[in-house]
């Protein structure tokens, strides 16, 4: 049996659920409440209209989840009008940055800010490559925070700042903590020239990668950081260690596939500075025109990220009249979550897309 529910008989309703505490709050007990069947009833004669108190309680749940999902993440409250009666929930219910401030207090905005000012006042911490900052630098820092952190923990939440700032101005992604936006503006002009690098900043990069074998050849990996600091140091344009081997891989990693699959590589003309790199790299092609000693291997067994990510560019050649970028992370990512998807059956598909949307949404939404 179901019923109409206009507005009028939801407030009813709504009114009548906030007469009785223990039907929605369930951390303190209330004396001479009655049993909980009895008091739907109650409800349902209050109602009218032929409800029953099995009806009366599905309706509040219905109400109680949307106001809920209403706090979290903002979604509209059915019907128009009842979400001021539902003002009473709203204790109960934290909103998504209420609930990342209590698990997780650097995610809150106040945190962000303080840390954001600080920090704006070391220019060489944000402006300059990381290997002019001393870690009396970022000790200063955590001091000012007050909050018990350590120097790395600070440089870690800058980080993750950052790069939330760099997503929101270069993909519209909303910034979270709302609100952070403003403060961050002075970092507007130093990501925007670091956005891109030129054809001339990767070629500056690869000859220096070249001049340190080490970086190419097998080597002892632990030595590696230093290298990159010099790399980084040399380059003198902002970037960081971190940003320079980022960049180095997936250059390496594009040149490769440029040989084997046939795939541009996204900057033209940078290919022809790359091919002192031909002897390291495992080329199948030209295995018998290379002398054995000559060819290192980077990877002498396939890992399974790299099998799935071979199918996800065969995929994209496959499709190559879509015009999907083959050297797009995102593209790729997508593409290796179609093998798993096709093990699915139409219910398990089905619950896998509606959660990635979701998921999504929240991450996008902040």
């Amino acid at each position: 049996m179901s019923i109409e529910w206009s507005l009028e008989s939801v407030k009813i309703l709504v009114e009548n659920v906030e007469k009785y505490p223990s039907l929605y709050d369930g951390l303190t007990t209330y004396n001479n409440s009655g049993p909980i069947q009895e008091i739907w009833d109650l409800i349902a004669k209050a109602v009218g209209n032929g409800a029953t108190g099995f009806i009366c309680k599905r309706r509040w749940q219905v109400l109680r989840n949307a106001y809920r999902n209403h706090v979290k993440f903002g979604y509209k409250v059915s019907p128009y009008g009842i979400e001021p009666h539902l003002g009473f929930m709203r204790p109960f219910f934290r909103s998504k940055a209420e609930l990342q401030a209590k698990n997780n207090p650097e995610d809150s905005l106040e945190y962000c800010k303080k840390l954001t000012q600080i920090v704006q006042e070391y220019p060489h911490l944000y402006f300059d490559n990381r290997s002019t900052a001393s870690s009396d630098d970022w000790q200063e820092v955590a001091t000012r925070m007050g909050n018990g952190d350590s120097p790395e923990q600070c440089t870690a939440h800058w980080s993750r700042l950052r790069t939330r700032y760099s997503y929101h101005l270069k993909r519209g992604y909303k910034m979270r903590p709302a609100g952070l936006e403003q403060d961050l503006k002075f970092m507007a002009p130093l990501l925007a020239a670091r956005e891109e690098a030129t054809l001339e900043t990767t070629i500056m990069l690869v000859d220096l990668v070249r001049d340190h074998p080490i970086l190419y050849q097998h080597g002892n990996v632990k030595e590696h950081q230093d290298v990159w600091n010099n790399v980084a140091e040399m380059m003198g344009s902002g970037a960081t260690a971190q940003d320079c081997e980022n960049h180095w891989r997936s250059l390496r990693y594009a040149y490769t596939k440029c040989l084997q699959k046939g795939f541009a590589m996204r900057q033209s003309g940078i290919a022809e500075h790359l091919e002192f790199l031909k002897p390291y790299l495992k080329l199948p092609e030209d295995a018998d025109s290379e002398p054995a000693a000559k060819k290192i291997s980077l990877v002498k067994k396939p890992q399974k990220w790299e099998l799935r990510r071979e199918a996800a560019l065969a995929a994209i050649q496959r499709h190559k009249h879509l015009k999907f970028d083959g050297e797009d992370e995102d593209t790729l990512f997508l593409f290796e979550l179609l093998p798993d998807i096709a093990k699915m059956n139409d219910a398990d598909k089905m619950a896998f897309k509606v959660g990635a949307v979701q998921l999504a949404q929240e991450f996008v939404n902040g």
